[in-house]
């Protein structure tokens, strides 16, 4: 029974920021919800659909704060060098890149094995994050497309920054936070004028060219940023706030959804030029009382922390894997009434969990303890 919890057991700081953990933890929370919410019926998956928000939006601007934070302390400390950002490139990498090639890769075989019309050339975009670059049409790892949109995050955005801080002899407060609000403006910009040049008809085509592709969803990352530059450098103001901006950014959540899924339900040009704007906008007011909020004791925080912790696992494994092929092997014939339904639901989210937790011990704490020695 020991060895048995010590295959499941994950220590961590208790130093982590639980405000933060909280956010990621939801954030979770609502993706694997709804992508699993269609396990049990079409109308519970629309039911869902209407009450929880986005969690890649919160994702993303949760990463641009991070992120953003490890860039500006960089730029205070170091020179902006090419070692510097290869350094920047390799922790992020080996963070990221390990885990997503081992689902990678045994999707492939999965695929090769049970899908006779599957063909290994139509993944190879997965390789290099072009999947979804300019338009996402993917039928294939689905939810990659938002690793995807980080990942040129991580790539394109440290340049930017570094380029501006280097050839133009900007102080690091000037250039991250001048790259910021260029990104957010360009990104809006090129949005406006993608919806003028397409007949948004459908949800597949603004998915597709608008939701899921990486030039139209930058800006989220960014609004991140921001806050991470609000944060280092404005730090009397974000604490001072904290606790007003939180309160706003809840209502300002609640109404994205009224006016989402009631009042412009059918409007393509709110979704594609202020449903981003307004996601992003909501979680950074969100981030200056959780990021304050440092301590906690509990089960609760427990369990809280450590969903937080097994976040990216739960991510790449819970559509690809566990519903798209360990509960489609185990969806027989027959077994489509509400109880059975109810059990492989529960499944699906069992599964989720100790996947991921073994997934985050054994493939991404190996990696992650050897980016640490460097």
């Amino acid at each position: 029974m020991n060895k048995f919890k010590t295959v499941f057991k994950i220590n961590f700081d208790k130093n982590r920021i639980y405000g933060l953990d909280i956010l990621r933890a939801v954030a979770i929370f609502v993706v694997v919800l709804g992508h699993g919410s269609n396990l049990l019926s079409v109308n519970v998956e629309n039911l869902t659909a209407m009450f929880i928000p986005d969690g890649v939006g919160i994702f993303f601007v949760l990463s641009g704060f991070l992120i953003g934070g490890i860039l500006i302390k960089i730029l205070e400390n170091e020179q902006p060098t090419l070692n510097t950002l290869h350094k920047f490139w390799t922790r992020r990498w080996i963070r990221t890149l390990p885990l997503y090639y081992f689902v990678l890769i045994l999707l492939i075989v999965l695929n090769c094995l049970f899908d006779k019309g599957f063909s290994i050339w139509e993944t190879k975009h997965f390789f290099y994050f072009g999947q979804n670059f300019y338009q996402a049409g993917l039928s294939f790892f689905l939810v990659s497309w938002s690793l995807a949109v980080e990942e040129w995050f991580y790539l394109l955005i440290p340049i930017i920054i570094f380029t501006n801080i280097a050839v133009l002899k900007l102080k690091p407060r000037q250039g991250v936070l001048s790259t910021a609000i260029t990104v957010i403006l360009l990104t809006i910009a090129y949005r406006y004028y993608r919806y003028t040049t397409i007949n948004v008809d459908s949800v597949e085509i603004f998915g597709k060219m608008f939701r899921n592709a990486v030039i139209t969803r930058l800006d989220s990352l960014m609004f991140g940023v921001t806050g991470a530059w609000l944060f280092y450098y404005k730090q009397l103001y974000w604490i001072k706030n904290k606790t007003r901006f939180f309160i706003a950014g809840i209502i300002l959540h609640v109404t994205i959804k009224i006016f989402t899924d009631f009042i412009f339900i059918n409007s393509a040009f709110y979704f594609c030029n202020f449903s981003f704007i307004l996601e992003a906008v909501a979680t950074l007011l969100l981030l200056p009382f959780l990021s304050q909020l440092k301590a906690a004791e509990g089960i609760t925080y427990k369990i809280i922390t450590i969903i937080s912790l097994i976040s990216y696992s739960m991510y790449l494994l819970h559509a690809e894997i566990v519903k798209n092929w360990i509960i489609w092997f185990i969806n027989l014939p027959g077994i489509n009434n509400i109880p059975a339904l109810t059990i492989k639901y529960i499944l699906y989210w069992v599964l989720t969990i100790i996947l991921s937790i073994l997934s985050y011990k054994y493939i991404e704490m190996p990696f992650m303890k050897l980016r640490n020695k460097k």
